[in-house]
C-alpha cells in the first residue's frame, strides 16, 4: 500500500523513524520526502504536525510505503492552492491521500 501525507513535512531524525534511517534506501518505508514550498528544501518539518502524522501511520500501517509532501509551513500560514493542486495531480495514483489542512484536493478541483 502507498500512502501520501500532504502536511508540514517530516523530521526524519525523529526516534520513531530509526528503522528508516538505518535501512537501505530500497527497504525504507518512508520514501524521499518532497518539498513543494522550497525546491531546494528537504521537506523538514519545523512544526511537528507532519512528523506526528507519519509516526501514527507507521504504527497502524507498518508495511505501507509512505510518501511525504511538504505543502504547509505551519498552522498559521495559508495554503497555496496552486501547490495543493500540483501535489494532487502528481499523487492521483495513490490510493490514500491524507491532507491535514483546511483544503482538500476535491475542494480545489471544484473551484
Amino acid at each position: 500500500m502507498k500512502i501520501a501525507i500532504l502536511d508540514t513535512g517530516i523530521d526524519i531524525t525523529h526516534p520513531d523513524f530509526k528503522e528508516d534511517q538505518s535501512a537501505s534506501r530500497i527497504n525504507r518505508r518512508i520514501k524521499v520526502p518532497e518539498d513543494f514550498l522550497d525546491p531546494e528544501g528537504k521537506a523538514y518539518d519545523t512544526c511537528g504536525h507532519g512528523t506526528y502524522c507519519v509516526g501514527l501511520l507507521r504504527r497502524v500501517a507498518p508495511e505501507a510505503d509512505i510518501y511525504v509532501a511538504r505543502v504547509a509551513k505551519d498552522f498559521d500560514s495559508d495554503l497555496d492552492p496552486e501547490v495543493v493542486a500540483k501535489v494532487c495531480l502528481l499523487l492521483v495514483r495513490l490510493p490514500l491521500l491524507n491532507f491535514s489542512g483546511n483544503h482538500s484536493c476535491m475542494q480545489h478541483r471544484q473551484r
